[in-house]
């Protein structure tokens, strides 16, 4: 099956072309892509420099690397691309504070244009993969964390190689990720899991609330301490007649409870109602909060260390 190398392929393709030698001529023309993409981001928003600038100074870091990876000597230096970077991205910033908005960059258009459809294949190869993976007998656990892993990678590689700029078509380059990842999560679900489950599936992320609430009560609830600060926290709302997608945590413990409205808790092979008490999800284990009322529910949670 094709899908069986698919993202393998992918990566093996990535390893090959840093070992193999980068012409010069290669290796200018990155140079310049990264440089038009950060000045781009700055020339559309002149608040974010300070994020496209890093971003840029990380690519141009790598570029460098992996030509030394290649065994090749770069035709200039780190300081020197750097302290370029720096000059045409403050051009730039001058520029929009006098406010004038210079035209677009052709050369930055093409790479961001390039780039998300390099992107959108990935992400729909690794969509194709979940159910290879599956066929070859690999757990629902290592599925699904193999699958994030990768996802996370590709956003991650994604938000940095943009400079942070939208990809065509998209409001942002933050929610287009964020989008996909929601996907993933629902295409990862097991079919089994889910049956007779509500079909209105929601992730978390989606229906995000402002949030700030005193994280006592959760700690007091499983008879902890609050003595240190949560690894996340925040607040969702459960639409009427929805469910979330199924997730999992990493060595951490969930805590949640409900602000408003009523549902109920599924996790691993037991439901509990969710109201207002406090319901724990242990380390690993899959849940999911449906709301099959009228009203919403809008949830509040913290994760911790078990």
């Amino acid at each position: 099956m094709i899908k069986a190398y698919s993202v393998g392929l992918l990566l093996f393709a990535a390893a090959a072309l840093q070992a193999a030698p980068m012409p010069k001529a290669a290796f200018l023309e990155s140079k310049k892509d990264i440089i038009a993409v950060v000045v781009e981001r700055v020339r559309q928003a002149p608040e974010d420099d300070s994020r496209a600038l890093k971003a840029g100074e990380d690519r141009l870091r790598r570029l460098h690397e992996d030509y030394k990876i290649a065994k090749s000597t770069p035709p200039t230096t780190l300081d020197g691309d750097v302290r370029e970077l720096t000059i045409e991205a403050t051009k730039m910033r001058l520029e929009r504070s006098r406010g004038r908005t210079p035209p677009a960059d052709p050369r930055a258009e093409r790479f961001i244009r390039s780039y998300w459809e390099t992107y959108r294949k990935k992400v729909e190869s690794l969509f194709g993969d979940i159910q290879y993976k599956r066929d070859a007998g690999a757990s629902e656990s290592t599925v699904y964390w193999d699958s994030l892993k990768n996802i996370d990678s590709l956003r991650e590689d994604l938000q940095e190689s943009l400079a942070f700029n939208s990809p065509p078509g998209e409001r942002s380059v933050e929610e287009a990720s964020a989008k996909d990842r929601w996907e993933l999560l629902k295409r990862l679900e097991d079919p089994a899991r889910i049956r007779n489950r509500l079909a209105c599936v929601k992730a978390p992320e989606e229906n995000a609330r402002p949030s700030s609430f005193d994280i006592g009560p959760f700690y007091r609830a499983v008879g902890l301490l609050p003595g240190t600060n949560p690894l996340r926290k925040g607040a969702f709302e459960v639409p009427p007649g929805c469910r979330t997608v199924t997730q999992r945590e990493s060595g951490a413990q969930l805590i949640f409870r409900s602000i408003s409205g009523q549902g109920r808790v599924v996790a691993g092979g037991e439901e509990k109602p969710l109201t207002y008490e406090y319901v724990t999800v242990p380390p690993e284990t899959p849940y999911l909060i449906e709301n099959p009322g009228g009203d919403p529910l809008n949830v509040e949670f913290i994760v911790i260390n078990p």
